[in-house]
């Protein structure tokens, strides 16, 4: 019997749905094992719990065990010594440098967001550094800078009102993933609490009125542990090696219902019904449920990219993560996507949701840790009204995020539902569609005008212009090769047998090598092997191996700053090079073989 066409087959996907039951998963992970920070024990718990689910839908379902280099809080404490107003109610940071026995006693400077230039108008050497916590930069670039800007300690006081007294916990590690022999020496050492955002405000006060000296004690452990993470595979029908990666953070600070047990919970709903679909699916489609995420800096996901390199390399048509659904007092849903996505994620949005928000840059947070591959990425982010971001100090999570406030009240249903739909949508699509959904267009649009901008303003040894000529010369082959998708999609949608099965695939490994030699080049420093620390300031910028070309122009040639920086900037503009030159040969392939193919 006929199902339908794709339109009818997904209206029936997304109809089987239940948000009741993805809530149900939520509230079992809350109640049994609500402290899941990662080798704690009850991540472990709840693995196996997941693991399970996966298998009772149908998935082939797998622990994975690896180490990571864990961290736990043990105490801290934080007088106010002058003027003399006694102790603050804290908590010690994770991967902190612990303090002598009897503390470190210093002035206490307000350093606002702890970006470079807040630090360095705040003089904090020698100094304990007041920063919000924010994700401007996240906490654990805050701790590498103010190491770098020779700060003895730092106080990050919480988001949220200003008479809020929840305690928020962070870990400061910066390493992305399981450190290197090289990166293990790069982990902050550095003591750190946090605090409330009302004593926050209060030694905001202080510091702003004049001199203020705070005595600071903080320890936590610093250990490997071997942890656990559930993944789930379901085998394509059509294309079976080809596969997405749909995951979602597994650890979490106590409790953690919206970040991550909303997103575990949602991922378990869409194994089961996708499971009942699994004979529709023209890909395969992976689970995965990192550990390591809040105190290891995305250790689990860092070491699926290195330990299934190949297959994620030749075989990973793209990379979803869902974390922190549903939560209360969002506006609508948007989503943040690597530059080939775009046009993808907003007509998904727009033909289940009835519009579509704006694209948002996808940043290096959320166990991102595939930009290096080149793996096209999306990730859901439904944003609070400006005005609440801004009566609650940049709470992008909510106010109660990673604090013992993050309870079950703080889901809204319906915004839950609406995400489940969308992603449901997002993989049913991705898995189903014969020609891969990428465009390339605006992506050599934003790389020639990034590159020609670098170029105006850098001096002429860099040799920027061939690089935005290129970039050019791409931007006009992804035109044609966007007709050329296009085409094959209308042949596909008019025709019962539609395109030859040859022509599909060798788009489609254009497309899937189009992504794989750009992306470390548009969204990396450390190139394709290596993953930038988390939060690293320069990633905000176009092309961010070339971000700081500009300074070149202002500095004094001769001294080890100039040269050194020139050095690094001629490396990274030919690592850029080869990846724009290998982007226009794969493109130029492609289209010479398709008018081969309609001569």
């Amino acid at each position: 019997m006929s199902t339908g066409g794709p339109a009818q087959l997904e209206a029936r996907l997304l109809s089987a749905l239940s948000p009741d039951r993805a809530l149900a998963h939520t509230r079992w992970l809350t109640e049994h094992t609500p402290y899941r920070i990662s080798g704690g024990g009850q991540d472990r718990t709840a693995a196996l719990y997941v693991r399970d689910r996966l298998a009772e839908a149908g998935l082939s379902a797998e622990l994975q065990e690896f180490y990571t280099y864990c961290s736990f809080p043990e105490a801290a404490s934080l007088h106010v010594v002058e003027p003399a107003l006694g102790e603050m109610a804290c908590q010690p940071c994770c991967h902190i440098a612990p303090t002598p026995e009897d503390g470190i006693t210093a002035e206490l400077v307000d350093a606002g967001g702890g970006s470079e230039e807040e630090l360095a108008r705040a003089e904090v050497s020698g100094r304990i550094v007041l920063c919000e916590v924010s994700y401007a930069p996240a906490p654990p670039e805050k701790a590498r800078l103010a190491v770098h800007a020779g700060a003895r300690g730092m106080v990050l006081m919480n988001w949220g009102l200003p008479d809020q007294t929840e305690i928020p916990m962070r870990a400061l590690k910066m390493v992305w993933g399981n450190p290197t022999p090289v990166t293990f020496g790069e982990i902050p050492q550095i003591s750190a609490v946090s605090v409330s955002r009302a004593d926050g405000e209060r030694l905001r006060r202080l510091c702003a009125r004049g001199r203020t000296v705070v005595q600071m004690k903080a320890a936590s452990t610093r250990e490997w542990r071997p942890v656990v993470q559930p993944v789930g595979r379901l085998e394509g029908t059509r294309w079976p090696r080809q596969f997405l990666l749909a995951s979602g953070h597994l650890d979490a600070w106590e409790p953690g219902v919206t970040c991550n047990a909303t997103g575990n919970g949602l991922m378990l709903e869409l194994a089961r019904v996708f499971g009942a679909f699994r004979e529709h699916l023209g890909r395969s489609l992976v689970f995965a449920f990192w550990n390591g995420h809040e105190v290891a800096e995305a250790a689990g996901s860092t070491w699926f990219v290195d330990r299934m390199w190949d297959e994620v390399s030749q075989n990973c048509v793209a990379y979803l993560n869902i974390d922190s659904p549903g939560l209360r007092g969002v506006e609508h849903h948007a989503a943040a996507s690597t530059l080939e996505l775009a046009d993808f994620h907003q007509a998904v949005e727009r033909d289940v949701l009835g519009s579509a928000g704006p694209r948002q840059p996808l940043g290096r947070i959320g166990d991102q840790s595939f930009f290096g591959v080149g793996v096209p990425a999306l990730a859901g982010r439904s944003p609070f009204p400006a005005s609440e971001l801004k009566r609650t100090h940049g709470a992008v999570f909510g106010w109660w995020n990673h604090t013992a406030a993050d309870t079950l009240d703080k889901v809204d249903e319906a915004a839950f539902s609406r995400e489940l739909r969308v992603y449901a949508a997002y993989i049913f699509r991705l898995l189903t569609s014969p020609v891969l959904p990428f465009s390339f267009v605006g992506y050599a649009r934003h790389l020639r005008e990034a590159l020609a901008g670098y170029a105006a303003g850098s001096p002429a040894e860099l040799n920027l212009e061939p690089l935005a000529a290129l970039a050019g010369e791409l931007e006009r082959k992804a035109a044609s090769l966007e007709a050329l998708r296009r085409s094959l999609d209308g042949e596909v949608a008019n025709s019962g047998a539609g395109p030859g099965e040859e022509r599909v695939d060798e788009v489609n490994r254009c497309l899937m090598r189009l992504s794989r030699v750009l992306g470390h080049a548009t969204y990396t420093v450390a190139g394709r092997y290596g993953q930038d620390s988390y939060g690293l300031s320069v990633l905000s910028r176009p092309i961010p191996g070339l971000a700081a070309a500009p300074a070149m122009a202002s500095m004094k040639r001769g001294t080890d700053a100039a040269e050194t920086l020139l050095t690094d900037l001629l490396r990274q503009r030919n690592r850029i090079a080869d990846a724009l030159r290998d982007a226009v040969e794969a493109a130029d392939r492609c289209l010479r073989a398709a008018q081969r193919g309609t001569a």
